[in-house]
This record gives C-alpha cells, structure tokens and sequence, in this order.
C-alpha cells in the first residue's frame, strides 16, 4: 500500500537516500532507479514530500526498501504536510482518532507511471480522515 512520507536524506552522488513516515518505525531505503514520474536525471531533495510504496527488505543496513517513489509537488504537496502534521499531532497527544491519509489503494508501480491518471489526478483528492482507535 502507497503511503506519504518526507525525504529524510538524499546521496545524489551515490544515487540513493531515505525516507521517512509517520507510519514506519524506521526509515525506508530508496535508489533513484525507483523514482517514478521524472524525466531526466532522477533525484530528490532532502525534505520533499513524496509517495511511495516499500517491501521488507535488508538494503545498506535499513529493514525497508522503497519499491517506488513519486514526488508530490503543488496541491499535492499541501495535503501531504496537512496529513503530516495531524499525524504528528495524534501521535504526541495520544489521544482522539487516528488520522488516515489519502487513500491511493493499492497503486502498482506501472499504474503509478503507464496509466492515463499519471498525471497526477490519482493523487490529486486530498483528505484527511479519522480512524477511532
């Protein structure tokens, strides 16, 4: 399953960084060949919101390793850092429902680049949700 998260650091030099959410005890080990939706040389900035999805593997020391990864940017990008931000708050307070991000279901990474909506519009209703606990 997609999930949001933030670019918690990035190597260009050696093409691979980490990412991180909310939702993951650890951070998630990423290479450029996984981004997904950018032309060119691939690579991401320290702090970009991004979505991606993960498998549990042993890359460089890290239990996660990004399957793919697609940078959020405009709209998207806010409704990221608003979904962030409620998490981050539920999780210090403890209490209330638990925020639930956008729901990107299950989005293949072909579905992510090959599809009619890789421009953006799968990604591009942004709302956050509560989950009672």
């Amino acid at each position: 399953m997609a999930m949001v998260g933030r670019v918690a650091s990035w190597r260009g030099e050696k093409g691979w960084g980490t990412l991180w959410s909310p939702e993951l005890p650890t951070k998630v080990w990423a290479h450029f060949s996984n981004i997904v939706e950018m032309d060119g040389y691939r690579e991401l900035d320290r702090g970009d919101f991004v979505v991606f999805t993960y498998e549990e593997a042993q890359q460089d020391g890290y239990s996660y390793r990004a399957e793919w990864v697609r940078r959020l940017d405009g709209d998207e990008r806010q409704g990221a850092s608003d979904y962030l931000v409620e998490f981050a708050r539920w999780q210090q307070t403890g209490t209330g429902p638990r925020p639930i991000g956008p729901d990107f279901g299950d989005i293949a990474p072909a579905d992510a680049v090959d599809s009619p909506q890789s421009n953006g519009s799968a990604f591009s209703e942004w709302s956050i949700t509560y989950r009672p606990e």
